[in-house]
């Protein structure tokens, strides 16, 4: 397995990956971190699909602190970002 960095993830249907990542956490006391992961499809034909974006949220609770901060979407490459796509595929060999 090669590291690489990288903000998005390509994915095929029927594919499964394992993925570690870094999320900068404070290791503050109190800290209260959370960060967006979002998902949708990649389409390079016509036909039809499910175009929606789903979405969730990934929390760092180093107490019992319900102190939070506002957090962004990230951004995702467009639905038909055949250079991300491939530039993620050549990161995998």
């Amino acid at each position: 397995v090669k590291p690489f960095q990288t903000d998005a993830l390509v994915i095929t249907p029927g594919q499964t990956t394992n993925v570690l990542f870094t999320a900068n956490a404070s290791t503050n006391v109190g800290a209260v971190q959370q960060f967006f992961i979002a998902a949708r499809p990649f389409v390079t034909g016509g036909g039809t699909f499910d175009n929606s974006t789903v979405a969730g949220i990934m929390s760092y609770n180093i107490s019992n602190s319900n102190n939070s901060s506002s957090i962004m979407m990230p951004k995702l490459p467009s639905l038909n970002d055949t250079a991300f796509a491939a530039n993620f595929s050549a990161k995998r060999r």
